[in-house]
């Protein structure tokens, strides 16, 4: 986590492949708290691409528990 945070702090983006990685390691609670807020603040500070966003989609719905109505 902190070589991405470096990353990010430089401006560079994510891959949509890094950021399914991370949102998925994050949930399994991999980083200490401090290290998630400073992962949130920038993109607080910078706002987020379009495939940093797939990429958190992607791990959201593979993350969820999916409910059968039928």
């Amino acid at each position: 986590m902190r070589k991405i945070l470096e990353r990010l702090y430089e401006n560079e983006k994510l891959s949509k492949e890094e950021a399914k990685e991370i949102l998925k390691r994050i949930s399994l609670r991999e980083f200490p708290d401090a290290l998630v807020v400073s992962f949130i603040t920038v993109f607080q500070m910078r706002g987020i691409t379009i495939q940093e966003l797939e990429g958190f989609r992607e791990a959201l719905l593979d993350l969820c528990h999916r409910v059968d109505f039928s």
